[in-house]
């Protein structure tokens, strides 16, 4: 949602009134100048040496006239993330029976704090399965919330940690609670067991032994150098979180002060 992102453009829809007045004149100069002499970036995974991808390369990307030193992180600068607000969106037209609950904490990304972003990965998905039995349980439904930690730095000093389903109307203010009630609880120690941890690390220790024998994890990667160093020591950083460690970044980051409460219907 766009007023997340301090009301920038590039996020969110346009109206379509805006959308019409647009021509295809606005997109030639950007168009002509990455056709014509943007940087490529190649990504080569399989069954290949390295020798045989440089020369590979070296015969036809490596022979355009134009060379560039590789790209950095340039992650987008000037987004100011509304904290502590709570605001209420209503649709036009006619009335839905669904509401879409949303609570979003401005947390660190990967670039400011990668430590801590090991444990919001985890947090995460401990979250979200509270969430999921607490909803199913005292509303009754087979809702499914989604629990969402972004972290790529694609925003300079800017991650989100997400809370969100669709509910009934007449059951949004219920979802609410369940949200600040599930928070509330994992801030005080000993509220996270030993098995429930080791439900939250287990899929995702598991797909980190079976992802390096794809292409496409090496797809990624190599296509995401930044993100290298983070793969590849995230399997001891998950092993070592203990509860406590949870508790802790709860309490850090998941404060009101931090907090944007949004509802739609």
């Amino acid at each position: 949602m766009r007023f997340l992102y301090g009301g920038d453009k590039r996020w969110g829809l346009n109206s379509g009134e805006s959308l019409q007045k647009l021509s295809f004149d606005v997109l030639k100069p950007t168009l002509k100048q990455i056709t014509h002499r943007g940087p490529v970036q190649i990504s080569i995974v399989g069954d290949v040496s390295e020798s045989e991808a440089v020369q590979t390369v070296a015969k036809t990307f490596a022979a355009l006239p134009t060379h560039f030193a590789p790209p950095g992180l340039n992650p987008i600068k000037g987004i100011s993330i509304p904290q502590g607000k709570e605001v209420t969106f209503r649709l036009e037209g006619k009335g839905s029976d669904t509401a879409l609950v949303e609570y979003n904490w401005k947390v660190p990304n990967l670039q400011e704090n990668p430590k801590d972003t090991y444990k919001l990965i985890l947090l995460r998905t401990l979250i979200e399965e509270r969430l999921r039995n607490t909803l199913r349980e005292e509303l009754g439904a087979s809702y499914s919330p989604q629990v969402a930690f972004t972290y790529t730095p694609t925003i300079q000093n800017v991650g989100l940690f997400t809370m969100l389903s669709s509910v009934k109307v007449a059951d949004k203010e219920q979802a609410s609670q369940a949200y600040a009630h599930i928070v509330a609880v994992l801030k005080e120690p000993h509220n996270i067991s030993k098995s429930e941890l080791d439900r939250a690390k287990q899929p995702l220790l598991e797909s980190l032994k079976v992802d390096p024998g794809t292409n496409d994890y090496w797809q990624f990667l190599a296509s995401e150098l930044y993100l290298s160093d983070f793969y590849q020591g995230m399997d001891s950083a998950v092993n070592s979180i203990t509860a406590d460690d949870l508790t802790e970044v709860a309490r850090h980051y998941l404060t009101p002060d931090r907090l944007v409460k949004s509802t739609i219907y």
